[in-house]
């Protein structure tokens, strides 16, 4: 079976963002409905692309905000660097105004700094950066959907022309 898609160059970024948390809302659903079924923990195989898409999305999400500023994104996976850029370019404060964004920015950080640990488990010098982390897959997408909706609220109050496009 051959798939043809079409991807439009204007709003690339931001089509992309959509179809990482589609995505991952997909793969939350399958790993709840298995779960349901087999009456067992999230399948480890799902729980890692899971987990980059969502943490994908958020990236992708801040870098479309801060466009829709006029200003240029931190060229690099960090997530912690490009929401202070938005944060410099909103005259809003938004830990407390949008704090599901601020909490999924502040949990991935914690665990994936650079965008490499649900990509790969070793560094370029071959070090492992697996570690022993705990997480709770509901709570996870409860706080995507979270983040999605301010989010959502954010563009709308901030940049209302990205949601025309």
């Amino acid at each position: 079976m051959q798939i043809q898609v079409t991807i439009k160059d204007t709003n690339r970024l931001r089509n992309f963002m959509y179809a990482y948390s589609e995505a991952a809302s997909r793969i939350f659903q399958i790993m709840q409905d298995d779960a349901k079924i087999n009456k067992k923990k999230a399948d480890f195989s799902m729980v890692i692309p899971y987990m980059f898409l969502v943490r994908h999305t958020v990236e992708l999400a801040l870098k479309v905000a801060i466009e829709g500023f006029g200003k240029k994104y931190q060229m690099n996976h960090k997530l912690s660097a490009n929401y202070t850029k938005l944060q410099n370019c909103s005259t809003q404060t938004l830990k407390s105004v949008y704090p599901a964004i601020y909490n999924l920015v502040n949990e991935f950080d914690s665990i994936d700094p650079d965008g490499m640990y649900f990509r790969y488990t070793t560094d370029k010098s071959g070090k492992s950066i697996l570690k022993n982390t705990s997480i709770q897959l509901s709570t996870t997408q409860k706080v995507l959907n979270e983040f999605v909706v301010q989010y959502l609220k954010f563009v709308k109050v901030n940049l209302p022309d990205l949601l025309k496009q």
